[in-house]
């Protein structure tokens, strides 16, 4: 049975926008991850490692991003302590987050996928079927190519 996403993820994500109308984020549809493989980001500022992956994961994105865009998503879970440092954080990333707001179900999704350290990446099929738990270590090892594969 394929799962939907907006069990997992909510109804609405968050994106960074180019600041137009003194906006800094558009919300997003759920429904943008119809048919995508999704990786979901569990990360935080205040985490050395956690800013060092993130750099090569935007990278990675970066580079696969326009032969993916209708394959592929991550979508960003903020561990950070407080809003000011989620919105400093998620400016430098180019994909999708769940509200900083919702912090249930950052909660939920940290229990549902056992998530004992960061940063990590957790890599679900279109179905919502676990694919792997260890996107991280497979990003380190293979790059662009592990988001290709």
């Amino acid at each position: 049975m394929t799962m939907k996403w907006s069990d997992l993820l909510g109804v609405d994500l968050i994106e960074a926008n180019d600041r137009r109308n003194g906006n800094i984020y558009r919300y997003v549809p759920i429904t943008e991850l119809e048919n995508k493989v999704v990786a979901i980001y569990f990360s935080a500022h205040g985490c050395e490692r956690c800013r060092n992956f993130t750099s090569k994961l935007a990278a990675c994105y970066k580079e696969v991003e326009s032969e993916l865009k209708d394959q592929f998503e991550i979508v960003f879970v903020s561990s950070d302590e407080d809003e000011k440092h989620f919105h400093e954080y998620f400016q430098s990333m180019p994909w999708k987050a769940i509200p900083y707001s919702d912090r249930d179900r950052k909660t939920k999704l940290y229990e549902k996928f056992k998530i004992e350290g960061i940063p990590k990446l957790v890599v679900l099929l279109v179905d919502g079927i676990l694919l792997t738990p260890y996107g991280c270590d497979d990003i380190v090892s293979k790059g662009a190519e592990a988001i290709r594969s």
